[in-house]
């Protein structure tokens, strides 16, 4: 019963923050300029959250790796560096800020990919590796990596109708 409890609580922490959280006009604005229309997942599509908590002491340093991680994939598409399933990819993803900290202190900031495109790699550093050496790919994924305050948690859906 516990388990179901905790599912049922996380699902519907994933609702609400569905509901709740967006990035904002700027991340909007920057999305349709470089990627065209927003995609959503039709029907029978599959939809997948991901959660991030984040230290609480290492916000500032997460919303300013998404900064230069939306920078960096607009560079990257800029110089013909994505692959056009990539591409369709980043259309897909949106970024989603905590509208309060959790009760362990974490923020739990969302990535959905709405729909997820199967077999795109969407590791960081498999993209900062497009551009950088490895130890500076590194480098820069060490700065994401140090916010988390435990691992990420990935969630599969399948849309519906409604």
């Amino acid at each position: 019963m516990r388990v179901f409890l905790t599912s049922r609580k996380i699902l519907l922490t994933i609702f609400i923050s569905m509901l709740l959280f967006s990035l904002g006009d700027a991340y909007s604005q920057v999305t349709k300029e470089l990627f065209g229309p927003t995609v959503r997942a039709a029907k029978g599509d599959t939809v997948w959250i991901i959660l991030n908590h984040i230290k609480a002491e290492k916000r500032e340093q997460f919303d300013q790796f998404m900064k230069f991680w939306l920078d960096f994939i607009e560079e990257l598409a800029d110089a013909g560096k994505l692959s056009e399933r990539e591409l369709e990819n980043a259309k897909t993803f949106r970024y989603l800020t905590p509208t309060r900290q959790n009760k362990d202190s974490t923020y739990s900031y969302v990535y959905m990919g709405d729909p997820w495109i199967s077999g795109v790699n969407t590791r960081f550093l498999y993209y900062l590796k497009k551009k950088y050496t490895d130890e500076e790919a590194t480098k820069h994924y060490n700065l994401w990596k140090e916010t988390l305050a435990k691992p990420q948690e990935g969630y599969r859906f399948i849309q519906t109708e409604f």
